[in-house]
């Protein structure tokens, strides 16, 4: 890609860029194992000219940034320093050493998006944003006091310091994708608002129509007032359209000028000896606002201060 001389203002380091692609912990994010049959030789923060945004000075400075994810340690040495923000204080943490990766998963999405520079010679690692801070949100454990969990990820948004970048959200309902949804809207001549409550409900996450509307509301002020909603998409091959959490701005169209959905490609091979094979979910109607990189072989935050892989 090519860069302009400056970005909002800030000239452009390129001896800065290039000294962090030989940066133990930039390049420590690598995972050189094989999954799924794959390896990867390329630093996917590369790959994505992450050093060359740090060539800007861009590091998340000043800035929060909001997983709502589920399971995470907040003591590992990737957020060690940071500013970290709770939504709730009963949100979920068990972890230990024989867990899978589901029982990690909200440490190893933060430790990506803004884990911490430690300056170790090894085996560690550094978010993409790794001078942010983290306000963090369970999806799955309503805060103590609130029983709708539409109004509860209301609450949680609401609550987002000012200074909150964006707002990542790496879950989903991925048995019904966003054109089901629409569809059911249609056909039966009801609110946007009714709709998102019918199928949270129906996926057992209960919520009136009342609080959907105010969940509706609060990604509308979340995007106008402080930062871009960023929605992973689901992780099964077979899928051609997104599930229907991603796809929201397909149905509630005022919430297409700030948000991002996320796919993954494997990018094989040499730099100028790219392979690529389609991982996961398409981006289907989200195609214009969807952004798909090589997540396939990378380590990130899993229990206490060890890395996991995947």
């Amino acid at each position: 890609s090519s860069f302009a001389s400056s970005y909002n203002g800030a000239s452009y380091n390129s001896s800065t860029a290039d000294s962090w692609t030989s940066n133990n912990e930039f390049d420590g994010v690598l995972y050189t194992g094989s999954v799924s049959g794959r390896t990867t030789s390329q630093n996917p923060y590369e790959v994505m000219n992450i050093h060359k945004a740090y060539g800007y000075g861009l590091s998340g400075d000043d800035y929060y940034i909001h997983v709502q994810d589920n399971r995470i340690d907040q003591n590992h040495m990737e957020f060690s320093g940071k500013t970290i923000s709770n939504y709730q204080s009963n949100y979920t943490t068990d972890y230990n050493s024989n867990a899978s990766g589901t029982y990690w998963h909200g440490a190893a999405v933060s430790s990506v998006a803004l884990g911490a520079y430690n300056n170790n010679s090894k085996d560690d690692i550094m978010g993409v944003a790794y001078n942010a801070d983290l306000y963090y949100s369970d999806y799955d454990t309503l805060a103590s006091g609130v029983s709708d969990y539409a109004r509860d990820y209301a609450l949680a948004l609401d609550g987002a310091p000012n200074n909150t970048a964006a707002s990542n959200h790496s879950y989903g309902i991925v048995g019904t994708n966003i054109q089901t949804v629409i569809d059911y809207k249609n056909n039966n001549n009801v609110s946007n608002a009714y709709t998102v409550a019918a199928y949270l409900t129906a996926a057992g996450l209960s919520s009136s129509t009342s609080n959907a509307q105010k969940w509706l509301d609060s990604l509308n002020s979340f995007q106008s007032n402080k930062g871009v909603i960023v929605w992973s998409l689901s992780n099964t091959t077979s899928h051609t359209e997104a599930h229907w959490l991603a796809g929201l701005p397909e149905l509630e169209t005022s919430l297409n000028d700030a948000w991002v959905t996320v796919g993954t490609v494997d990018i094989q091979g040499s730099l100028g000896n790219e392979s690529y094979t389609a991982v996961y979910s398409d981006c289907g109607s989200t195609a214009a606002y969807c952004v798909v990189t090589d997540s396939y072989g990378v380590n990130f935050a899993s229990y206490e201060s060890a890395l996991g892989s995947g």
